[in-house]
């Protein structure tokens, strides 16, 4: 690596050629450089100093490499830890002056020479051969639903889809397994899988029917100490609440579906007995679902609960 008046430079065959490396640090003399751990750090004039997570797809570029039609980088050892408050609870104002903290969950690298006809799909497994999680190009981050969603979209953090694009491309795995699906109004449910165990796992990248593979290393936040026991203790707790969080969303779904349906009909009708024949055909009676607000004919005698007031399930009656 080398520091120069304009910014930093890589050679890859001792000094013979050289490449930038400047990728979005500004354009500033670069007075030092040093390595530490696996990372890049320089220190430029007038710049501060900038940090470069993960040398690993660097160190392992090689002919090989740049001669493949796709490349999966061995990833370097990830780390169970929470960096900072932004990941936890409120995050801070964007006007708080704050440095970024590294990724947070295990760097994935992988190259492309052309776009793929099929989606590019990654997988992470266990030990076992279990699939972990499963990521594919063909996937696109939902959209907030600003009807309905009650913070910031910076507050709600999704897992990033690959990209199936020419080029070099970093994804970051969260460690999560795949959340429960999150009903309208749930915010807090978008990134609440099981945390993966510490361990040896394997990442696989599909590019056009060809598979890569690489092992990844999960290890314990050396700042945390807890026993593997009381680890794997907390990840079956945390698998069983995923499940029963899978049946609720899905009958928590059904609710809020029949409601739509009650709003629409409650708009058009003028009396109780109007509304009591046209949900005579639904194949249940609708004694609970999801609270509303209806005001427009006190006739219909509707018990009214607003649905943002509570975190959990919310009902009404409808006295009949």
């Amino acid at each position: 690596y080398a520091g120069t008046e304009t910014g930093v430079f890589v050679s890859f065959d001792d000094g013979t050629h050289w490449q930038s490396l400047q990728m979005n640090l500004p354009t500033a003399s670069v007075r030092d450089l040093i390595i530490h751990g696996g990372d890049l750090i320089a220190g430029t004039h007038g710049r501060s100093i900038w940090i470069l997570d993960d040398l690993m797809p660097l160190r392992q570029m090689d002919s090989k490499v740049a001669n493949s039609d796709a490349w999966l980088f061995r990833p370097a050892t990830a780390y169970r830890a929470r960096f900072g408050s932004t990941d936890e609870g409120t995050p801070l104002p964007p006007e708080e002056p704050a440095g970024q903290n590294p990724p947070d969950g295990a760097i994935l690298d992988y190259y492309l020479r052309a776009k793929p006809e099929q989606p590019v799909i990654l997988e992470i497994l266990d030990n076992t051969g279990k699939v972990v999680s499963r990521l594919s190009s063909a996937e696109k981050p939902p959209k907030p639903d600003t009807a309905t969603q009650t913070v910031e979209d910076r507050w709600v953090k999704t897992q990033q889809p690959p990209s199936d694009e020419p080029g070099m491309h970093r994804l970051v795995w969260d460690l999560l397994y795949p959340s429960p699906k999150s009903p309208s109004g749930f915010d807090s449910w978008a990134k609440s899988g099981a945390w993966a165990l510490p361990g040896t796992y394997t990442v696989k990248l599909i590019v056009d029917g060809r598979t890569y593979t690489q092992p990844l290393t999960i290890k314990m936040d050396p700042n945390v100490k807890v026993s593997q026991t009381d680890l794997e203790v907390q990840f079956d707790t945390d698998m069983k609440i995923v499940a029963a969080r899978t049946e609720v969303s899905a009958a928590l779904v059904e609710a809020q579906n029949l409601q739509k349906q009650l709003h629409l009909l409650l708009l058009k009708v003028k009396s109780r007995r109007e509304f009591a024949g046209k949900i005579e055909g639904l194949p249940c009676t609708p004694i609970q679902v999801v609270g509303a607000e209806h005001s427009s004919s006190p006739d219909l005698a509707v018990v009214l609960v607003p649905s943002h007031v509570l975190p959990s399930l919310l009902y009404v009656q409808l006295f009949m």
